[in-house]
Formats: C-alpha cells, sequence, structure tokens
C-alpha cells in the first residue's frame, strides 16, 4: 500500500463532497494503471491523505504528487525555494502572517514577518491586521512565498511573499472589476449558485486560484456585494470575501496607477 499527502485541503461545510470531487479526479488519473484508490480522508489540518494499492500504486503515488502537488517534509525544503500554501491564522498574532505550506513530519507554517509585509506592502507603519483588511488577505487564500530562513532543529521557516502573488493582488487592486473570493467549492456549485440567482451574466470570470478556491471578477456594472447577498443563500456557511479595489484604494489612500 502506498500513502501520500497533497498540498490539496477539504475543508469547510462542503468537505464531504469536495472529498468525493477529489476522489472521483483521482480515480479518472489512475483509470489506465493497476492501482486503486482505498481510502481519500483529511488529516488534522485538513490536507488530503491518499491511500493507495495495486501494482501500480508506487508509479501512481508518484503521478498524483506530479499532478496535485504533495505536502512537502520539512527537511525536503530550500532557501530561496518558491512554495504554494495557503494563508492560516491571518490576525491572529501581531508580528506577521503564516502561510501553511503543508508541512506534515513537524506542522511548520512559514512566517511572513511584519517588517517584511510592511516593505513588500509599501506600508510603513501599519499592523497586520491593517495591512491584511486593505489587501483583503485571510484564512485559506493560497498564497506562493520564497524562503528566506529554514531552521529544521527549532522547526521555523521564514519567508517573503512571492512576485507571483504580490503582482495578482496589485493587479486586483489596479483593476476597476469587484471580486468575491469563494473557499471550499468546487467550480460547478459556484456556476449553479450562480445560475439559480440570475447572475451569470455579472461574472466575467472565474479564476481558479487552488483547487477549490476561487476568484469571482465582476463585470464592471456589477456590484459584488448584491451577488454575495444573492448567492449566499444558496453557499450556506461558505467563507465569502469581498475585494472592492476602489474601497481598498481609499484604505490605501493611493490612486489606482500607484498601486504596482
Amino acid at each position: 500500500m502506498e500513502q501520500l499527502t497533497l498540498l490539496v485541503r477539504a475543508y469547510g461545510p462542503r468537505k464531504k463532497a469536495l472529498l468525493f470531487h477529489i476522489r472521483r479526479h483521482i480515480d479518472h488519473l489512475l483509470s489506465q494503471l493497476d492501482a486503486r484508490v482505498l481510502s481519500v480522508k483529511t488529516t488534522s489540518h485538513d490536507h488530503v491523505s491518499v491511500a493507495l494499492s495495486g501494482s501500480d500504486s508506487e508509479f501512481a503515488r508518484n503521478f498524483i504528487a506530479r499532478e496535485l502537488g504533495a505536502a512537502p517534509s520539512l527537511s525536503v525544503l530550500k532557501l530561496g525555494g518558491q512554495y504554494q500554501g495557503f494563508l492560516t491564522d491571518v490576525g491572529r498574532v501581531g508580528y506577521g502572517l503564516y502561510v501553511n505550506l503543508g508541512v506534515m513530519t513537524v506542522r511548520c507554517d512559514a512566517l511572513v514577518p511584519l517588517h517584511t509585509l510592511r516593505a513588500q506592502f509599501h506600508m510603513n507603519d501599519a499592523s497586520v491586521r491593517s495591512i491584511a483588511r486593505a489587501y483583503v488577505l485571510v484564512d485559506n487564500l493560497p498564497a506562493s512565498v520564497v524562503l528566506t530562513n529554514i531552521n529544521v532543529p527549532q522547526h521555523r521557516i521564514e519567508a517573503r511573499l512571492s512576485d507571483v502573488f504580490l503582482n495578482r493582488i496589485f493587479g486586483w487592486l489596479s483593476e476597476p472589476h469587484e471580486r468575491l473570493l469563494v473557499f471550499g467549492v468546487t467550480a460547478d456549485m459556484i456556476r449553479a449558485a450562480l445560475e439559480r440567482t440570475g447572475h451569470t451574466r455579472d461574472v466575467d470570470k472565474i479564476e481558479a486560484l487552488g483547487l477549490f478556491e476561487f476568484s469571482l471578477r465582476c463585470k464592471q456594472s456589477s456590484r459584488a456585494s448584491g451577488i454575495v447577498a444573492a448567492i449566499g443563500p444558496y453557499l450556506r456557511r461558505i467563507p465569502i470575501h469581498l475585494f472592492i479595489p476602489h474601497e481598498a484604494r481609499t484604505l490605501l489612500g493611493v490612486e489606482s496607477g500607484d498601486t504596482a
């Protein structure tokens, strides 16, 4: 039997549906192999854990890891390497932001220190909560980081947010389009909610940030607040956050051309 833990997470009120979705996806990936899925479940931190059997199970394990991304061990992380993760416990501490990289051998989230956040977001005297509020940095938001310090014996990782992540956030800020950030769902769930409420025409793009994390870009004439009020009952208890560029720019005291 082969086992692996994925970087992908299944969480929230639709966890069972998300696990069913990923199991079906894995079954499709393995359709030509002598390997079958014994179980798909979550770890204590909601990462998806998969058990496999069959003569091709070792190959299947490596194939799934390449396709979906495996949770790394602390020992394989490289200084200066870029890794994907999820923001976690945002605002719980005042000295920085934590990013869950999926390290499972010992739970070890990467810390982006406050001084690094201030420099990267050009907010010299701001608190973590002020930065998070201005840029809608929230729990479960997928974020990539570059590792700047790794202390294996003390189980400590420090990082900075990657240029890829920053460019996305600054790009959203400079656009006239409002956005909804919806986490812990599939794209089909979002489309069904939009169709039921007649708001499909108000969203011109559903962007996948992760397997179960999405950004809905509203048409320029549409308001995110109206859409969330309508679809909320169909996505009950699902985390939905609004990214309103003009409100964020007002909060930051900048014009749209000064956000990059």
